[in-house]
């Protein structure tokens, strides 16, 4: 290694960005995992429990009559848009809790909100609305209903939350919308675990059953969150994890040829050694010593790369929230793997030099012959047989014939049986077509002719070339299919999920004429469009306070679930939710002639995102 370097500059680089991909990847997904735990976290950073799930019977008095129980508030969300300034944007409010000691969040300017219809938010989300402490904003969490609130401070987070813009409001502007306080967060004097444990024994709670109301420990319910939000995260890890793999398939072969020229070119330097009483398995040694060295300089090298590389990453998505995370598993699997991989790749040119003969330190003649070898038929079979179980365990994994867990480790598994098998095939495929490609170059002169009789000569060479590019080429069609697939995915499940793209209502219930919307209707954007009626009706339901009703266009109605029935009003299954009410329950609306009508609700899909009902 020392005397000649440049000749494993090509082993150490492919060894490093191994290295490096693999930290990279793993610095980068630990980074987004703890975001998304201190995102989650953050509005139960003052508080040591969480009671889920809790119905009316709740009461804040009582919660904080159990033993151990210092102070209890409850925790509201809600989903709304806000309209300031002739915009409108969707946003999140989070509950502001009265009591200060399980506020999570810090004031920075202004002052805490003294009554209900006050609010706070970040300087960055005033800066992006254009409004300014003291300004008064519109939030319309109930469709048609406003609620006037006026910014009165700037606050910061323990971890900067995910999502979309988010303002924090008292506990009574948000329930007054009819949203339920489903979660309350607890402050205690006891461990987390004594305290959830006292709140299930005061109220008679299964801590053990998660549909029902218990209480469980603020970082229980944080796990469990990011079991629910980690679907994309685990899609992401596996996705980046295939990527890794081709590209570290793609190094083997590059360090696999290397070697084998670089063996080439000291074919006479370790005739020497065998000439001077070294044995066959020494020489051997010595090779796989060297490429075990270059692994572990070459890895520790791209474990510093990757890491700072996965934290910039990470920093530019804007997902490292809850600080760079170094994971030593990581870096522990980036050693081991390039180490490995470069000894691997090593291993069989450094084979060929058990049998190298003394003679050898004559010259380099025996190369070629070290090269052409004898075409064993039980490498056709080997390789055969390990790409068609590749093929197949990557089909039935597609396919998702398998459970969640056991389809991306058997994708995984059959790719790098896969590889394994083109790996032993395409080099013996190569070496029996080239001649049949070298032909053609004889007509193209004399500098074609030698090159096509060199593909021949060095034919077991350019099978492991062509196999590099070929790993080359899949890493890139994978990410191309990879992003293509994923719009496409993301395309349906729109247009499966939303029945329209978009609604044109009216201000003030005045109506809509032909002549206005036609030149929307009429551009090249605008596949299909259609008129509804609409009719202004107050109800005497406080949870689900209806405005408006809605004919339902054609296009609408054929997308959903169950054809509408005479006398059922549909809603889009989250209003139906956050009213607390089900299927089939009774609801009186009154139109503006005073006349009443009773309707049977219904929540269906095909309501989603249409804003109105």
């Amino acid at each position: 290694i020392r005397r000649s370097p440049r000749r494993i500059l090509a082993i150490a680089l492919s060894a490093l960005l191994s290295a490096m991909a693999i930290m990279a990847t793993g610095t980068f997904i630990e980074t987004l995992s703890r975001g998304l735990a201190a995102s989650i976290a953050a509005p139960f950073s003052s508080a040591d429990a969480v009671l889920v799930h809790a119905d009316d019977s709740v009461d804040v008095d009582e919660l904080e009559s159990v033993p151990g129980v210092e102070a209890a508030a409850p925790s509201v969300d809600a989903y709304g848009r806000l309209h300031a300034n002739d915009t409108t944007f969707d946003l999140q409010l989070h509950s502001l809790p009265d009591d200060e000691a399980l506020r999570w969040v810090q004031l920075d300017d202004g002052r805490w909100p003294q009554a209900t219809n006050e609010v706070l938010t970040t300087s960055e989300h005033l800066e992006r609305f254009n409004l300014q402490v003291g300004d008064t904003v519109s939030f319309e969490i109930t469709p048609g209903e406003m609620l006037q609130a006026t910014v009165v401070g700037t606050v910061t987070t323990p971890a900067p939350l995910s999502g979309m813009p988010w303002f924090v409001a008292p506990t009574d502007f948000i329930t007054q919308t009819g949203v339920p306080a489903a979660n309350y967060i607890i402050r205690g004097s006891v461990s987390p675990q004594e305290l959830a444990q006292a709140v299930n024994s005061q109220f008679q709670l299964d801590g053990e059953d998660t549909d029902g109301m218990h209480a469980l420990t603020v970082q229980q319910h944080v796990n469990d969150q990011i079991d629910r939000e980690t679907g994309s995260t685990g899609a992401l890890a596996f996705m980046l994890t295939a990527f890794v793999m081709i590209a570290m398939l793609a190094a083997i072969m590059v360090t696999r040829n290397t070697f084998q020229v670089l063996l080439s070119q000291r074919m006479r330097e370790n005739g020497l050694l065998r000439l001077v009483g070294a044995t066959g398995g020494q020489v051997q040694r010595t090779v796989l010593v060297e490429a075990a060295v270059i692994g572990v300089v070459s890895a520790l090298v791209g474990i510093a790369i990757g890491f700072g590389l996965g934290w910039l990453v990470a920093s530019f998505a804007q997902v490292a929230g809850g600080g760079i995370a170094f994971s030593p598993w990581w870096a522990l699997a980036a050693l081991v793997a390039t180490t490995v991989m470069t000894v691997y790749a090593a291993w069989a040119p450094a084979a060929g030099l058990r049998s190298l003969s003394p003679v050898a330190a004559l010259g380099e003649a025996g190369s070629v012959a070290a090269e052409r070898g004898g075409r064993k038929v039980v490498s056709w079979v080997i390789g055969g047989l390990l790409t068609v179980v590749g093929i197949v365990g990557i089909v039935l994994a597609a396919t998702r014939s398998m459970t969640a867990l056991a389809g991306p480790l058997v994708f995984i598994a059959s790719a790098a049986v896969l590889a394994a098998g083109l790996t032993v095939l395409v080099p013996l495929f190569v070496r029996v077509a080239m001649p049949a490609i070298s032909a053609p170059l004889r007509a193209g002169g004399p500098v074609a002719k030698i090159a096509g009789e060199n593909l021949v000569r060095t034919a077991r060479r350019s099978g492991t070339v062509v196999l590099a590019i070929a790993f080359g080429g899949s890493l890139v069609l994978a990410m191309l299919t990879a992003v293509g697939g994923g719009v496409a995915s993301f395309n349906k499940q729109m247009d499966d999920e939303y029945a329209v793209d978009a609604v044109l209502v009216a201000k003030d219930g005045e109506s809509i004429s032909r002549d206005t919307v036609a030149p929307i209707f009429d551009s090249k954007t605008v596949d299909a469009a259609e008129f509804s009626d609409s009719v202004t009706v107050t109800t005497t339901s406080e949870s689900l306070p209806l405005t408006s009703l809605t004919t339902l266009p054609p296009s609408v109605e054929s997308s959903l679930a169950t054809p509408a029935q005479t006398g059922e009003v549909l809603v889009n299954p989250t209003l139906l939710e956050v009213a607390g009410m089900a299927d089939g329950d009774a609801i009186t609306v009154r139109g503006e002639s005073g006349q009443e009508v009773s309707l049977r609700v219904r929540s269906d899909a095909a309501m989603n995102g249409l804003g109105f009902v």
